[in-house]
């Protein structure tokens, strides 16, 4: 009889490496041909590789944004990356400095498009910056409760009470969930930076 180590596991397969990473990124994608069904759980999301790009973009950019004289030093700049769509918002000080960051992001690898909506100005506080993040949880549990609406197919991040929405959604759900996000209490504009199934690219769109 032989006695399997117990400090050696057995090899992880596909299916138990989905299932992990779906608790961990909130879903995992199944390619299927009847995306058309109007089935929002058939409906084709972002890989598992795509998630990962996506986590490794936003750390690169924040890190070139960042280094030695980049033009994130003294300025506020937030980096959110969906589907290798980079979306740039916050304060700079100059024009410069803020075609500065749209050159750098652009030319990085991965990086397929790049949205940026970066102002010249002072900084938000942390003050303006903790009103943000809880606008952003106050959408989103408003669109969990949506019918209609699958909360986790969308990115939103909030900046001076403007709603940014990125995500892989239908025509459909952005509008019902863009039009609920508008009524919510303190949010000034939703701004749609979404990518619409099957296929069809949003522009970028506000509220």
């Amino acid at each position: 009889m032989t006695r399997q180590n117990p400090l050696v596991r057995a090899p992880v397969t596909q299916s138990a490496l989905c299932a992990m990473l779906l608790l961990a990124l909130g879903g995992c994608q199944t390619t299927t041909s009847n995306s058309h069904s109007g089935d929002s759980d058939a409906l084709e999301r972002r890989s598992v590789g795509t998630v990962l790009d996506d986590q490794t973009i936003e750390i690169r950019v924040t890190d070139a944004l960042h280094r030695d004289e980049g033009p994130g030093r003294g300025n506020h700049i937030k980096t959110i990356s969906y589907n290798r769509t980079v979306l740039l918002v916050g304060e700079v000080s100059d024009d410069e400095t803020l075609e500065q960051a749209q050159s750098i992001v652009s030319s990085m690898a991965g990086v397929e498009k790049v949205i940026n909506e970066l102002r010249i100005g002072e900084p938000e506080g942390l003050a303006t910056r903790s009103r943000d993040a809880l606008l952003t949880a106050q959408v989103k549990s408003v669109l969990l409760a949506t019918k209609g609406v699958d909360p986790t197919r969308f990115n939103l991040t909030s900046h001076r009470g403007v709603v940014y929405m990125m995500g892989l959604v239908t025509p459909e759900m952005a509008e019902t969930a863009a039009h609920r996000a508008a009524r919510v209490a303190g949010v000034k504009s939703v701004v749609k930076v979404l990518e619409y199934l099957p296929g069809e690219t949003a522009a970028l769109e506000s509220e």
